[in-house]
């Protein structure tokens, strides 16, 4: 993340507890509520700045935020926010885990983007509204997983299908690293 002045960090420290209280990434609206600002101008500037130093990513058409640039150091443990609410993953104490740097990607919509870390997990016991890793045709692949009706559905930017059996896929994600240079 790169420096940001304090006006821009209180913005900021806003966006992160809307979503650390709510679980869901804000909206405009929300973000409005809880400003109290006159006009949506000023929300979108602090939004175009704040995206513009790789603290968040803004879906314009969706008028959402997707994606927050938090890595929370607490002593010598790293925590980081995982995918689905306010929960942490605890790097240090993780013996299940795998990383990945992303090499091909088909999840921009979703917020995950090329060169990303992602820290995966072999648990996979609650997969629905997560991000998975599968093999298809000997290549890791990245999908976005809905679970109905005892079906899994795997969406990404490029394709869609549905599985019947969860051993098909290889991890679950549970955090990403993004690294801002």
């Amino acid at each position: 993340m790169q420096k940001i002045t304090t006006k821009q960090k209180e913005f900021f420290n806003i966006i992160v507890n809307l979503y650390n209280t709510n679980g869901m990434y804000p909206t405009i609206n929300d973000l409005k509520k809880v400003t109290n600002y006159k006009s949506y101008n000023t929300i979108y500037k602090y939004l175009s700045i704040l995206e513009k130093k790789n603290c968040i990513k803004y879906d314009k058409n969706r008028h959402q935020i997707t994606f927050i640039n938090q890595v929370l150091k607490k002593s010598n443990k790293i925590l980081i926010p995982t995918f689905n609410n306010s929960n942490y993953f605890d790097i240090e104490n993780a013996n299940d885990i795998k990383t990945i740097k992303v090499a091909d990607n088909n999840l921009n919509s979703f917020g995950i983007y090329k060169e990303d870390n992602l820290i995966l997990s072999n648990k996979l016991n609650y997969l629905n509204n997560n991000f998975v890793v599968m093999e298809r045709f000997k290549k890791y692949k990245i999908y976005k997983c809905l679970k109905k009706d005892n079906f899994y559905y795997l969406i990404n930017d490029k394709e869609e299908f549905v599985i019947e059996n969860k051993k098909l896929i290889a991890y679950k994600v549970v955090a990403l690293i993004r690294n801002f240079e």
